[in-house]
Protein backbone atom coordinates (compact mmCIF):
# COMPACT_ATOMS: atom_id res chain seq x y z
CA UNK A 1 0.00 0.00 0.00
CA UNK A 2 1.21 3.62 -0.89
CA UNK A 3 0.86 4.97 2.52
CA UNK A 4 -0.18 9.14 2.01
CA UNK A 5 -1.80 9.92 5.73
CA UNK A 6 -0.77 8.46 9.21
CA UNK A 7 -3.24 9.30 11.91
CA UNK A 8 -5.34 8.63 14.96
CA UNK A 9 -8.78 7.03 14.72
CA UNK A 10 -11.44 5.03 15.49
CA UNK A 11 -14.31 3.20 13.70
CA UNK A 12 -17.72 3.43 15.18
CA UNK A 13 -20.22 1.18 12.44
CA UNK A 14 -19.55 2.70 8.70
CA UNK A 15 -17.23 6.20 10.53
CA UNK A 16 -13.81 6.83 10.90
CA UNK A 17 -13.56 9.63 13.34
CA UNK A 18 -10.27 11.17 12.91
CA UNK A 19 -8.57 12.92 16.04
CA UNK A 20 -4.69 13.79 15.10
CA UNK A 21 -3.49 13.46 11.96
CA UNK A 22 0.49 13.38 11.93
CA UNK A 23 0.99 13.27 8.10
CA UNK A 24 -0.86 13.56 5.02
CA UNK A 25 -4.35 13.96 4.52
CA UNK A 26 -7.42 11.44 4.25
CA UNK A 27 -9.84 11.41 0.81
CA UNK A 28 -12.47 9.75 -0.86
CA UNK A 29 -11.27 6.23 -1.84
CA UNK A 30 -8.38 6.17 0.68
CA UNK A 31 -7.78 2.44 2.17
CA UNK A 32 -7.67 2.54 5.81
CA UNK A 33 -5.56 0.28 7.69
CA UNK A 34 -4.71 -0.65 11.12
CA UNK A 35 -4.75 -3.46 14.00
CA UNK A 36 -8.69 -4.61 13.54
CA UNK A 37 -9.42 -3.38 10.47
CA UNK A 38 -10.19 -5.18 7.65
CA UNK A 39 -8.16 -4.91 4.99
CA UNK A 40 -11.01 -3.53 2.18
CA UNK A 41 -12.24 -0.91 4.28
CA UNK A 42 -12.44 2.43 2.18
CA UNK A 43 -13.57 6.18 2.44
CA UNK A 44 -16.75 6.70 0.17
CA UNK A 45 -17.74 10.51 1.55
CA UNK A 46 -16.50 13.49 3.70
CA UNK A 47 -18.16 13.73 6.72
CA UNK A 48 -17.44 17.21 9.03
CA UNK A 49 -13.80 16.75 7.91
CA UNK A 50 -11.66 17.81 4.50
CA UNK A 51 -8.67 15.75 4.78
CA UNK A 52 -7.63 15.91 8.30
CA UNK A 53 -9.17 16.00 12.01
CA UNK A 54 -13.77 14.91 11.83
CA UNK A 55 -15.46 12.08 10.23
CA UNK A 56 -15.87 9.85 7.08
CA UNK A 57 -18.06 7.34 5.99
CA UNK A 58 -16.85 4.38 5.10
CA UNK A 59 -17.72 1.74 2.38
CA UNK A 60 -18.69 -1.24 5.00
CA UNK A 61 -20.22 -1.14 8.77
CA UNK A 62 -18.22 -2.61 11.50
CA UNK A 63 -20.24 -4.00 13.80
CA UNK A 64 -17.89 -3.91 16.52
CA UNK A 65 -16.41 -1.32 15.83
CA UNK A 66 -12.36 -0.66 16.55
CA UNK A 67 -10.70 1.19 19.73
CA UNK A 68 -8.89 4.98 19.04
CA UNK A 69 -5.66 3.81 17.48
CA UNK A 70 -2.86 4.49 15.07
CA UNK A 71 -4.13 4.14 11.78
CA UNK A 72 -3.15 4.71 8.23
CA UNK A 73 -5.09 5.44 4.73
CA UNK A 74 -3.35 5.43 1.30
CA UNK A 75 -3.81 3.74 -2.32
CA UNK A 76 -3.24 -0.15 -2.94
CA UNK A 77 -0.38 1.10 -5.43
CA UNK A 78 1.05 3.54 -7.56
CA UNK A 79 -2.03 3.71 -10.15
CA UNK A 80 -4.74 4.25 -7.64
CA UNK A 81 -2.41 6.63 -5.81
CA UNK A 82 -2.46 8.74 -9.29
CA UNK A 83 -6.07 8.76 -9.15
CA UNK A 84 -5.87 10.09 -5.59
CA UNK A 85 -3.92 13.36 -6.25
CA UNK A 86 -4.42 16.18 -8.02
CA UNK A 87 -6.88 15.76 -11.31
CA UNK A 88 -3.91 16.30 -13.58
CA UNK A 89 -1.51 14.06 -12.18
CA UNK A 90 -1.18 10.81 -14.05
CA UNK A 91 1.63 9.08 -11.79
CA UNK A 92 3.34 9.22 -8.45
CA UNK A 93 7.18 8.73 -9.12
CA UNK A 94 8.07 6.97 -6.39
CA UNK A 95 10.84 8.42 -4.02
CA UNK A 96 12.78 7.29 -0.95
CA UNK A 97 13.12 9.82 2.09
CA UNK A 98 17.16 9.58 1.44
CA UNK A 99 19.34 13.20 0.77
CA UNK A 100 19.55 11.91 -2.53
CA UNK A 101 18.63 9.10 -4.83
CA UNK A 102 19.04 8.12 -8.55
CA UNK A 103 16.10 6.43 -10.40
CA UNK A 104 14.89 5.16 -13.69
CA UNK A 105 11.12 4.96 -14.55
CA UNK A 106 8.92 4.87 -17.64
CA UNK A 107 6.63 7.76 -17.67
CA UNK A 108 4.38 7.19 -20.57
CA UNK A 109 6.47 5.14 -22.22
CA UNK A 110 9.60 7.73 -22.32
CA UNK A 111 12.71 5.99 -20.08
CA UNK A 112 13.97 9.06 -17.72
CA UNK A 113 16.10 9.12 -14.87
CA UNK A 114 15.46 11.19 -12.31
CA UNK A 115 18.13 12.38 -9.95
CA UNK A 116 17.00 14.08 -6.58
CA UNK A 117 18.93 15.54 -4.42
CA UNK A 118 19.15 18.17 -1.16
CA UNK A 119 21.51 20.57 -0.91
CA UNK A 120 21.70 23.31 2.04
CA UNK A 121 19.56 25.83 -0.49
CA UNK A 122 17.13 23.20 -0.70
CA UNK A 123 15.83 20.37 -2.69
CA UNK A 124 17.33 19.92 -6.31
CA UNK A 125 15.99 17.73 -9.52
CA UNK A 126 17.93 16.41 -12.74
CA UNK A 127 15.39 15.01 -15.42
CA UNK A 128 17.00 13.16 -18.14
CA UNK A 129 15.39 10.83 -21.32
CA UNK A 130 17.43 8.13 -21.98
CA UNK A 131 20.40 9.20 -20.44
CA UNK A 132 20.72 12.76 -22.21
CA UNK A 133 19.96 15.38 -19.74
CA UNK A 134 16.84 17.73 -20.14
CA UNK A 135 17.38 19.80 -17.40
CA UNK A 136 19.63 20.08 -14.38
CA UNK A 137 19.61 21.51 -10.61
CA UNK A 138 16.25 22.38 -10.93
CA UNK A 139 15.05 23.93 -6.91
CA UNK A 140 12.13 21.67 -6.08
CA UNK A 141 9.21 24.14 -5.27
CA UNK A 142 6.03 22.86 -4.64
CA UNK A 143 3.29 22.72 -6.88
CA UNK A 144 5.94 24.32 -9.59
CA UNK A 145 6.34 22.49 -12.95
CA UNK A 146 10.09 21.12 -13.32
CA UNK A 147 10.55 21.06 -17.17
CA UNK A 148 7.74 23.80 -18.25
CA UNK A 149 8.95 23.73 -21.33
CA UNK A 150 7.61 21.80 -24.23
CA UNK A 151 10.86 22.66 -27.02
CA UNK A 152 12.91 20.42 -24.05
CA UNK A 153 12.25 17.17 -25.41
CA UNK A 154 9.75 16.42 -22.74
CA UNK A 155 5.87 17.04 -23.69
CA UNK A 156 4.34 16.21 -20.18
CA UNK A 157 6.12 17.73 -17.11
CA UNK A 158 6.92 16.95 -13.07
CA UNK A 159 6.03 18.99 -9.95
CA UNK A 160 6.07 18.53 -5.87
CA UNK A 161 3.62 19.06 -4.13
CA UNK A 162 2.92 19.24 -0.26
CA UNK A 163 -0.61 17.03 0.77
CA UNK A 164 -0.27 19.00 3.98
CA UNK A 165 -0.20 22.32 2.79
CA UNK A 166 2.14 24.79 0.70
CA UNK A 167 5.97 23.95 1.93
CA UNK A 168 8.84 23.15 -0.36
CA UNK A 169 9.73 19.80 -0.47
CA UNK A 170 12.81 18.63 1.83
CA UNK A 171 14.32 14.78 2.06
CA UNK A 172 12.52 13.81 5.17
CA UNK A 173 9.02 13.74 3.97
CA UNK A 174 9.30 12.12 0.12
CA UNK A 175 6.14 9.80 -0.42
CA UNK A 176 4.91 10.87 3.44
CA UNK A 177 4.33 14.57 3.07
CA UNK A 178 5.87 15.50 -0.01
CA UNK A 179 4.78 13.54 -3.39
CA UNK A 180 6.61 14.25 -7.20
CA UNK A 181 3.77 13.63 -9.80
CA UNK A 182 4.41 13.19 -13.55
CA UNK A 183 1.59 15.73 -14.96
CA UNK A 184 -0.16 15.87 -18.73
CA UNK A 185 0.29 18.71 -21.11
CA UNK A 186 -1.75 21.45 -19.86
Amino acid sequence: MIILSRFTGSIDGNTLLVGDVQAGSLAVGHVISGDHVPSDVRITALGTAQGTQGTYALNRRLPLGVATAPMTSGAEDLVQASLLVPVTTRYVVPLLAVPAQTLTVSLNGINCNINVYQRTTGLYIDLGRDGNLIIGGVLALDRCKIVRDAYLGFTRDLAFWDSQGTEDPNWTELNTRYFLGYFAPT
